[in-house]
């Protein structure tokens, strides 16, 4: 939207980009122009320049002075202003427009400093003095401070000077005086701009300068004061207060004083020894004293003091410090626990003194004098210490925390070695020393493996997707518990029911968490998925500000996405302490509580603390309808509790503690049930028009072989769940530790991003990690193939052959499996639609339903043969099928067509310099505009005027994807020229330079309103080394999404230029034609060029 809706207008020959800028700075300081904020300068006419205010009032006090005098660099700039395009019509307010045309008499205006103007007014001395000598020539004068103007008019001689106006003379005699008496005036009385913050300070305190002789000017938040007097007198007082402030800092400096320099503990124990010795040596006049472990204390005189003070800020200034990314606020924890002694964690890694560390409560800093002794220290602690998240089935708590407590402390019999947390959701941490950490993590594993052998059939994780492992292909029973309702005597109504909290509408909903508030599995990280990225984000954000939550504490957030006001999130306590009931009591009462106090009607609660948390299922259900039935005696606001799980199990705990607990009536509803079969689906295969395979499989994408296997990650590459947390366990430890180094080093993923690290003992090359979108946005598809097409263009890249990938942002990431299958296929076979390395895309996840939904997405976009497999006792049945629906599957077909606004592509054989468009681009290699043939063709014909301009415009600023524009130039047909940086193709990024620039080439065109411009593609194939194919799909791709997004609906011509005889060339644009399925090329003949036309997505055709 524009906000600069009020232009004023002024005529020069030409601007440079400098002096551009240097006007507009000038119309942004009020002081100067009276203006504001503004827009840039643009050009609207033949000479005729536009800038544009935001306010009226900026435009009008601007527009009251019609010429404005710059002092720019290059000399003196006079702008005469008018308020329109209209050269004899200038808008100014109403009350100045009856100033400038007085009735009676000639009048004179002047332009001197706002200071001594206000000095004018407001001394009664020089405004006498001032009046007087006007009065000598039948004047008087308004005096306008603000605007920097004083106006004269004659009054005593009005025939004489309205007879003077006729031939000239008079009136020119007349002004002359005029300026003459004020060039005197500014002779006697002086203005001095003082900058000196002591003498600023100063002037303003001191009462000897409240006389009318003398006075003094202060902006505030300008950081100057203004002296304005008769000049001997001006100069008299800035002695004064020159010998004062001598006076002052000499016995200042005789004073003794007392000064805290506070260091923090690392950077004393790094330097305190040194400082110390430095400051007895040369100060040795000052006392030092160490008053605690982070701060030093300076006595002695002022002088001194000062000295040694600087001498401490320099000697502190050297110390370097870095924060240790990928340490978790846990693994801080621990080290604070276990080596949180000064100095101990240092001397634990080798180095001493040398480095010191200061484990914060949210991160972790280094401090050294080296960066070397910085990455030494980073690389070790990092090697030293770890943490791991294992997904742990739904076995018995008891037997496995026994497990892990004995091994726990046989580890930490010496020193605190390693610890284990257990988070909700069926999972576990462990923090400490890395070779205790995998000790752990294996012995955890084995527990595991025992368990599965001596189970018949394994235990479902809820809130969690994927295949349920059995013992045999049988089919699982489930059962679904009926509603109970309870209605206690005063009006509280308690629901026990099976389902799924993060569907239940309520005024709150509870949420089972931990201290930490970090969501990661069971109900919290279902509620969190449910509510959107919000719900983390304000948990988070709520830890940084109180710290970790206790046991029984229950706090507020939003709920995002989720059917209610609000969530609490309630911790529960962990099984094995012995006093889990009160505790858990506690914690539903405070929740109940809390709903009171914030006026809540409806609540649904889970069964806190029943899950990884320990607590045996009897203890918790009598627990929390212990805690509601007691809540209930009485009157609430509070109407109706509703207990709900979606484990079957669960529901009828809470139904049978309600029924033993609760003296209320019980209604329930009619029992049902329902199976459910776990099935195979079968692979299908795809084969596309250019060679690529397409196959679709169910199974373990951890055990596929292939040249690369890409994980859907998260843009913190901590792989805590999903695919990316069996990617990483299969992967081994070298997994985690590659992509967290590369985090430290690139910084947090961006949302499509791609990049590559070592597999570790995968079967594959590398893997790739992809950062897909999160859902609820409502542009997840068309981020979710940006991100596919950038793995398989750097799969492309790396000369890879073959390529597994999962249904990306399908699981957590909360996309659903339409957008997604779509989107992954259609970015599959828009790749496939050339030639390439790349042989076969296998399209992996171990759910049916997700298998399908890709298969079925590939029935719909894909144009090739399928062949689908079915295992039947051992043989295999292959049917072939083609589809030949293209019209169907073509993801460019637009919607409405207009006949007006369209985009026209020509291809066509000429020379650049011949172009006569509104603008031509020169591809160049770096900032040079003549490392291209066609920079040297432009600069021949265009002589030395194109370099000048370009190098004043650049500033060897430019990096790839930029853009610089000469304008106005003579020796050509187009008048401008856009340089765009590039560079020499070798991979993707150049590519997505090229991509960058020619976007910021047509986004420029639509927002000067040129209606033409020419591609050169020689530049590109031959100087940058692009293949043909890769420049023509790069530029029509460019032109068709430019079409898609533009705004406006003017016709825009867009011409690219081949050489005469490239056929190459030629062929390559026409087989990008068709992969866009751009419809409309026509071929024309011209007496000098052959051209042929595509209209994008309009019917606007070249005849």
């Amino acid at each position: 939207m524009n906000v600069h809706k009020f232009p004023v207008f002024f005529e020069v020959p030409s601007l440079d980009a400098e002096q551009k800028g240097n006007i507009e700075k000038y119309f942004k300081i009020r002081r100067k122009s009276g203006g504001g904020d503004c827009s840039s300068i643009h050009k609207v006419g033949e000479n005729i320049y536009q800038i544009a205010f935001t306010d009226q009032a900026d435009q009008e006090r601007v527009l009251q002075r019609t010429n404005h005098v710059l002092e720019l660099p290059g000399g003196t700039l006079s702008l005469n202003l008018r308020g329109s395009l209209d050269p004899s019509t200038t808008t100014l307010p109403h009350d100045f427009r009856q100033l400038a045309s007085p009735p009676d008499g000639p009048e004179h205006e002047l332009h001197l400093d706002s200071y001594l103007l206000r000095y004018l007014k407001e001394s009664p001395g020089a405004g006498r003095d001032l009046q007087q000598k006007l009065s000598s020539l039948g004047c008087s004068v308004q005096l306008l401070s603000e605007e920097g103007r004083a106006v004269v008019r004659g009054s005593g001689q009005a025939e004489l000077c309205r007879a003077g106006v006729e031939d000239g003379t008079e009136l020119g005699r007349w002004k002359l005086e005029v300026e003459k008496l004020f060039e005197q005036l500014v002779d006697r009385y002086k203005c001095h701009y003082e900058m000196d913050p002591r003498k600023v300070h100063t002037l303003l305190q001191s009462s000897t300068l409240g006389s009318e002789d003398v006075r003094v000017y202060e902006e505030g938040g300008e950081g100057f004061a203004v002296v304005v007097g008769e000049g001997s007198e001006v100069q008299a007082k800035l002695k004064e207060i020159e010998a004062n402030l001598v006076q002052h800092l000499s016995s200042t400096n005789q004073a003794k004083i007392r000064t805290v320099c506070l260091l923090g503990q690392a950077k004393l124990r790094l330097l305190g020894e040194v400082i110390e010795k430095d400051l007895g040596e040369f100060v040795p006049g000052v006392k030092v004293t160490r008053v605690d472990s982070t701060q030093l204390v300076l006595e002695g005189s002022a002088n001194e003091v000062r000295t040694a003070r600087q001498l401490v800020t320099d000697k502190t200034s050297l110390v370097m410090e870095r924060v240790v990314s990928g340490v978790s606020p846990n693994l801080l924890t621990f080290l604070s626990e276990a080596y949180g002694r000064p100095g101990s964690l240092g001397s634990l890694l080798g180095f001493g003194s040398q480095v010191q560390v200061d484990l914060g409560v949210t991160e972790l800093r280094l401090f050294a004098l080296s960066p070397e002794k910085l990455d030494q220290a980073e690389k070790a602690l990092l090697g030293e210490f770890g943490e791991e998240m294992i997904d742990v089935p739904n076995c018995d708590p008891l037997e496995l925390t026994s497990t892990i407590e004995k091994k726990v402390m046989e580890m930490n019999q010496h020193r605190r070695r390693v610890v284990a947390r257990y988070v909700p959701g069926c999972r576990v941490q462990l923090l400490g020393h890395f070779k205790e950490v995998q000790e752990l993590r294996e012995e955890i594993q084995a527990f595991l493996i025992d368990w599965a052998s001596a189970r018949a059939v394994g235990c479902p994780q809820p809130y969690q997707s994927g295949l349920v492992s059995e013992a045999g292909i049988n089919s699982r029973w489930e059962e679904t518990v009926a509603d109970a309702i309870y209605s206690l005597p005063w009006g509280l109504q308690v629901v026990v029911r099976q389902g799924d909290i993060t569907k239940e509408k309520a005024d709150a909903l509870v949420n089972a968490a931990n201290g930490d508030l970090d969501h990661a599995g069971g109900v919290a990280a279902a509620l969190s998925r449910a509510g959107g990225p919000e719900v983390q984000q304000a948990s988070r954000d709520l830890v940084r500000q109180v710290g970790r939550l206790g046991t029984g504490s229950v706090v507020e957030t939003t709920g995002g996405k989720l059917p209610c006001k609000m969530l609490l999130h309630a911790v529960g306590p962990v099984g094995g302490s012995g006093n889990e009931r009160p505790l858990l009591e506690k914690t539903v009462k405070t929740a109940l509580d809390l709903a009171e106090t914030l006026e809540l009607q409806t609540l649904a609660m889970p069964c806190i603390s029943s899950g990884i948390f320990g607590v045996p299922l009897k203890v918790c259900s009598e627990a929390i309808v212990s805690a509601v039935r007691d809540f209930g005696r009485e009157k609430r606001i509070l109407t109706k509790v509703t207990l709900i799980d979606v484990r079957a199990e669960v529901v009828k705990a809470m139904q049978e503690a309600c029924d033993r607990l609760l003296l209320g009536r019980r209604e329930s509803s009619e029992q049902k049930g329902w199976s459910r079969t776990t099935t195979t689906v079968e692979e299908t295969s795809y084969y596309l028009p250019w060679g690529l395979q397409v196959v679709v499989r169910q199974g373990d994408i951890t055990k596929e072989e292939a040249d690369a296997l890409v994980n859907a990650a998260n843009g913190d590459l901590d792989h805590g769940g999903g695919v990316a947390a069996a990617l990483s366990r299969a992967g081994g430890p070298e997994v985690k530790q590659a992509s967290r180094d590369l985090v430290r080093k690139v910084g947090r993923l961006a949302t499509g991003s791609v990049v590559e690290t070592t597999g570790g003992k995968l079967p594959c090359k590398m893997l790739l990690h992809a950062v897909g979108p999160v859902g609820g946005r409502g542009n997840e598809r068309p981020l979710l193939e940006k991100t596919v097409k950038t793995a398989l263009d750097l799969a492309e890249t790396l000369e890879l052959q073959t390529l597994a990938m999962p249904c990306i942002s399908s699981g957590i990431f909360g996309v659903p499996l339409k957008v997604c299958s779509e989107a992954i296929v259609s970015a599959v076979r828009d790749f496939g639609r050339e030639q390439r390395i790349l042989t076969k895309v296998t399209l992996i996840d171990v759910r049916a339903e997700v298998v399908r939904a890709m298969q079925e997405a590939c029935d719909r976009l894909l144009l090739g043969r399928k062949e689908s497999s079915e295992q039947k006792g051992g043989s295999r049945t292959t049917t072939t099928t083609t589809n030949t629906s293209h019209g169907d599957t073509d993801t460019y077909t637009r919607g409405a067509v207009a006949s007006e606004g369209c985009v026209q592509v020509e291809i066509v054989q000429g020379t650049i310099e011949k172009q006569q468009v509104d603008a031509l681009v020169s591809p160049m290699i770096g900032s040079d505009p003549l490392s291209s043939r066609v920079g040297k063709v432009l600069s021949e014909a265009a002589g030395p005027e194109l370099l000048a301009k370009f190098r004043r415009g650049s500033r060897d600023l430019t990096a790839p994807g930029d853009t610089v524009l000469v304008e106005e130039l003579s020796g050509l047909r187009s008048s401008r020229v856009f340089f765009l940086s590039c560079a020499h193709y070798r991979n993707t990024p150049a590519v997505q330079a090229l991509r960058q620039g020619v976007r910021n080439i047509l986004t420029s065109c639509d927002d000067q309103g040129l209606l033409s411009i020419a591609f050169p593609v020689d530049g590109t194939i031959f100087d940058l080394q692009f293949p043909h194919n890769v420049a023509a799909q790069t530029l029509l791709e460019e032109i068709h999404r430019y079409e898609q997004i533009r705004l406006n609906r003017r016709p825009f011509l867009v011409r690219i230029l081949v050489q005469p005889n490239d056929i190459e060339s030629t062929k390559a644009f026409q087989t990008a034609q068709n992969a866009l399925h751009v419809t409309g090329f026509k071929m024309v003949v011209r007496p000098e060029e052959n051209n042929w036309s595509a209209l994008l997505g309009r019917t606007c055709i070249v005849q």
